[in-house]
C-alpha cells in the first residue's frame, strides 16, 4: 500500500508530512533497535547494583556457591547472545530478501525485534534468580539481534532503492543528486535512538530521585572494591523498566504500521521482472542451462559475482567489521569506556549525563555526514573520518595517564563525533550503492555480518583488556579501515544506480564487453580496479602486435 495522501487541512505542513513518510517513519525500526540495543551499555551500571552477586569479584572467586550467584561467562553471554543474533539476522534476512521482497523481510525483521523487546520487558518483572534472568535475556536478546540484523540490509537498501524510484519519476535529473542524504538521514534514526535512551535514563534518574552516592568499579569487575549500596533498589528496577517499556511500545507500533502501509520496492520488482525476462530470453535462445537456472531462481552464478564484485565486498566487508571493533566496542562497553574518561568516584546522575552528552555529540555527526556525503563523497568521507577517529582514539590511549578527565573527555567525544560523520555513515550507505540490486540486501548482509564479527571480536578483547588497551586498539583499527578504504571502495557519488543492473544484465547475457556506460568511468571505480583496467589495457595493446587474445576481466 502507498503512503496516504496529505489531508487537504495539512497542505502547508507538506514538509513535514514528507519528512515523516520518507525519513522518520522509515527509520523508526532502526531507532527502536539501536535504543534498546546500545541501552545494555548504559543500564550495566544498574544492574551492578540491583544484582550484586553477578557483578562483583565473589562471583568470579566462588561460582558454585550458591545457585543465586552468576558466573562470569553468563554475564558476558549478554553481549555474545547480540552479536551472533545479529550476524545471523544479516545473513540470513539479508539473503531471503531478495527473494521473498523488501516489504516481506522488513515486516518479518519488525515482528522479531518487537516480540523480543516485549520479552524483555516482561523479563523485568519476573521474580526469577539472577542467573535464570540473565539466562532467559541471552535468549531473548539473541531473537532480538536476528531481528536487528535483517534491519539493516534491509533499511538501507529500501531507502537507496526508494532515492533511485525518486528520481525516475523526477523529471529534472537522470539520478537523484541527493541519494546519500536520503539514506543517511533514515540510518540517523538510528543515532536519535541512541540519544533518546540515554536521555530517558537520565530523566528516570532523577524523577525517581536516584542521583545517590558515588559508585564504584563499574569499569573493573573483577577488582576486590566495594560498590556503594546507597540506591533504591526497587526504583532501579522501575528505570529499567520503564526505559524496555518504551522500546517496546515504538517496535511494536513500527511493526504494526508496516504491515498496514509499507510497500514493495519498485526498484526491486522492476529488476526481479527483468532478470525473470532475460531468463525467459536465454531460453528462447538456448543458452547454457547453468545461466537459466541461476536467473530464474533469482540469484547468479557465485563464480560469476565475486569475479565482478568480489574486491568490492570484501573492502565493504573489512571497512565495516574495522570499525564496528571501535564502534560496537565503544557502545557495549559504553560504561567502561566513560567511567575510564570520568573516574571510579561517578555517580548514577553523572554517568548518564555523560553517555547522553556523547550520544548527542554523535548525533551531530549522524547529521553531518547527511550534509556532507553527497558534496564529499563516500569513499573521501570514509577515508578521512578512520583517520581522524584513529588518530583521536590513539591519544586517548597514549596520553590516557598525562591528560585531565576533561581533556580525554573531549577526545573521546571527538572520536564519537568524527566516527559518526564518516564510518559508522559510510559503512551502512555504501553496501547500499555498490552492488547490482539483484544482490544488494545479501551483499549488504554480508558487509554487515562481517561487522559485528568484529564487534563479536570487540566483546571478546575488551573484556580481558585495560583502559589504556582498549583506546589503542580501537584507534589502530580505524587506521587499517582507512588503507582498506583506500583501495579498495569506489565512490557512487552521483551515478545513476540503475547503470549497475544495467551493467550486470549485460554480464550474466554474456555481453560484459559491450558495456561502456557510467559505471565503468574511471570517478566510479576503486584504485584496484582502475589498477586491474589499466593493465588489461596494456594486455591488450601488446595482443595488438602478436594477434593473441585477452579474455576480459572486471571493467
Amino acid at each position: 500500500m502507498e503512503k496516504p495522501m496529505i489531508p487537504q487541512f495539512a497542505l502547508p505542513l507538506k514538509p513535514c508530512w514528507n519528512f515523516f513518510w520518507q525519513t522518520f517513519w522509515p527509520g523508526m525500526g532502526l531507532f527502536g533497535e539501536s535504543y534498546l540495543l546500545f541501552s545494555i551499555g548504559t543500564l550495566q551500571p544498574f544492574w551492578n547494583i540491583v544484582y550484586p552477586e553477578c557483578f562483583t569479584s565473589s562471583s568470579d572467586d566462588d561460582e558454585t556457591d550458591g545457585a543465586s550467584v552468576c558466573r562470569p561467562r553468563l554475564r558476558q553471554s549478554l553481549t555474545y547472545s547480540i552479536v551472533l543474533g545479529v550476524i545471523s539476522g544479516m545473513l540470513v534476512i539479508g539473503y531471503a530478501a531478495n527473494v521473498i521482497g523488501r516489504r516481506k523481510g522488513s515486516i518479518l525483521t519488525a515482528s522479531l525485534m518487537s516480540g523480543a523487546s516485549i520479552a524483555l520487558t516482561l523479563l523485568s518483572y519476573t521474580a526469577l534468580s539472577s542467573p535464570n534472568l540473565f539466562r532467559c535475556m541471552s535468549c531473548v536478546l539473541f531473537v532480538f539481534g536476528v531481528g536487528v540484523g535483517g534491519e539493516y540490509p534491509l533499511s538501507a537498501s529500501s531507502a537507496s532503492e526508494k532515492a533511485m524510484d525518486s528520481s525516475i519519476k523526477s523529471p529534472l535529473p537522470t539520478s537523484s543528486p541527493n541519494r546519500g542524504r536520503q539514506v543517511q538521514l533514515v540510518f540517523t534514526m538510528q543515532g536519535v535512538g541512541i540519544f533518546c535512551n540515554s536521555l530517558i535514563i537520565t530523566i528516570l534518574i532523577i524523577v525517581f530521585g536516584q542521583t545517590g552516592d558515588a559508585i564504584r568499579d563499574t569499569n573493573n569487575y573483577d577488582d576486590d572494591v566495594g560498590i556503594s549500596y546507597s540506591y533504591n533498589h526497587n526504583a532501579l528496577l522501575r528505570i529499567w523498566r520503564w526505559t524496555y517499556t518504551l522500546g517496546a511500545v515504538v517496535l511494536t507500533c513500527v511493526w504494526l504500521s508496516r504491515i498496514r502501509f509499507l510497500p514493495e520496492s519498485t526498484v526491486w520488482k522492476q529488476d526481479k521482472d527483468d532478470l525473470e525476462e532475460l531468463a525467459r530470453d536465454a531460453l528462447r535462445q538456448h543458452h547454457q542451462q547453468q545461466m537459466v537456472s541461476t536467473i530464474t531462481g533469482y540469484t547468479t552464478s557465485t563464480a560469476l559475482f565475486l569475479r565482478n564484485y568480489g574486491v568490492r565486498l570484501l573492502g565493504a566487508s573489512l571497512s565495516w567489521m574495522l570499525w564496528d571493533i571501535a564502534f560496537y566496542g565503544n557502545k557495549l562497553f559504553q560504561s567502561s569506556f566513560l567511567i575510564a574518561l570520568t573516574g571510579p568516584d561517578t555517580t548514577l546522575l553523572e554517568f548518564a549525563l555523560a553517555a547522553t552528552l556523547n550520544a548527542a555529540v554523535a548525533l551531530l555527526g549522524y547529521f553531518g555526514a547527511a550534509i556532507l556525503l553527497d558534496v564529499v563523497g563516500r569513499r573521501k568521507l570514509q577515508q578521512f573520518g578512520f583517520l581522524l577517529t584513529g588518530t583521536l582514539f590513539v591519544a586517548c590511549g597514549f596520553l590516557y595517564e598525562q591528560l585531565s578527565s576533561t581533556m580525554l573527555i573531549a577526545l573521546y567525544l571527538g572520536s564519537s563525533f568524527f566516527g559518526q560523520l564518516g564510518p559508522n555513515a559510510t559503512t551502512f550507505l555504501i553496501p547500499a550503492e555498490i552492488f547490482p540490486t539483484s544482490q544488494r540486501t545479501m551483499c549488504h548482509g554480508i558487509a554487515a555480518a562481517s561487522g559485528k564479527c568484529g564487534a563479536l571480536l570487540a566483546a571478546v578483547l575488551f573484556h580481558y583488556v585495560g583502559d589504556v588497551d582498549m583506546f589503542l586498539l580501537s584507534g589502530y583499527a580505524s587506521f587499517v579501515a582507512c588503507v582498506v578504504t583506500y583501495w579498495t571502495i569506489p565512490d557512487t557519488a552521483g551515478l545513476d544506480l540503475y547503470e549497475i543492473d544495467r551493467k550486470w544484465r549485460m554480464i550474466l547475457n554474456g555481453r560484459k564487453g559491450e558495456y561502456e556506460g557510467p559505471a565503468n568511468h574511471p570517478e566510479f571505480l576503486s584504485l584496484h580496479e582502475l589498477h586491474n583496467h589499466s593493465m588489461r589495457h596494456r594486455q591488450r595493446q601488446s595482443s595488438a602486435y602478436d594477434g593473441t587474445v585477452v579474455l576480459e576481466g572486471l571493467d
